[in-house]
């Protein structure tokens, strides 16, 4: 992640907030919004995809949309691949000009004031091989995201924002930060989810009594 961090000149979020401002046209690829966004690699594509679903913003089928392209750059990080590699059909999938600016006023203050707290530290977390794990993680609470969980998406969310922070800025402080989230999060899909399966039986046992 050397060359991530070095060409870096500004915070992500100043970069997500003048690709809003002075992008022209009603619509934002992802080819467009990657190339925007300059050479940040894995870290910057998982903050990218896991911003929209931090906080509720109306849009239909968002955490899919999101959701798929965060496996496939996780399973990517997992098998070490040197560079993440959209394919075609999703590089030109796109989300509205409005939407976008809309999606960056929303989050990239939150983002702006977790940068602030974020530097180089304890890099013996954040190596290549240390990825490795990384991308296994990211890629279960991307499977997460995609799932039809009601109230699951944006704990998860947060969790890839910051193991993607920590990864773009190589702090590992800030990486077991991510690694606590990701892992109460995780616990909160399940307590949904049992919560889900447990009121489905109940129902199921009321008709079938009934």
């Amino acid at each position: 992640m050397d060359s991530i961090h070095s060409s870096s000149a500004h915070r992500t979020s100043s970069l997500l907030m003048l690709l809003a401002s002075t992008h022209q046209g009603e619509r934002l690829s992802l080819a467009e919004l990657c190339s925007g966004l300059g050479n940040r690699s894995f870290g910057l594509l998982l903050l990218l995809f896991a911003l929209p679903n931090c906080i509720p913003l109306g849009i239909p089928g968002l955490s899919t949309l999101t959701g798929i392209p965060l496996a496939l750059i996780t399973v990517q990080l997992l098998l070490a691949y040197p560079a993440p590699v959209l394919p075609g059909w999703l590089s030109r999938r796109s989300l509205s000009n409005r939407d976008f600016q809309r999606l960056c006023r929303t989050t990239c203050p939150w983002l702006a004031r977790i940068e602030r707290l974020t530097r180089p530290r304890w890099l013996a977390l954040t190596c290549r091989q240390a990825e490795r794990w990384l991308g296994l993680l990211s890629l279960i609470l991307a499977v997460v995201l995609i799932l039809p969980i009601p109230f699951g998406n944006v704990p998860p969310a947060w969790a890839l924002v910051l193991l993607a922070l920590a990864m773009i800025e190589r702090d590992g402080l800030l990486l077991l930060l991510g690694i606590a989230l990701s892992a109460a999060s995780l616990f909160w899909v399940y307590g949904l989810l049992w919560a889900m399966v447990e009121s489905a039986l109940y129902m199921f046992n009321h008709w079938w009594q009934s």
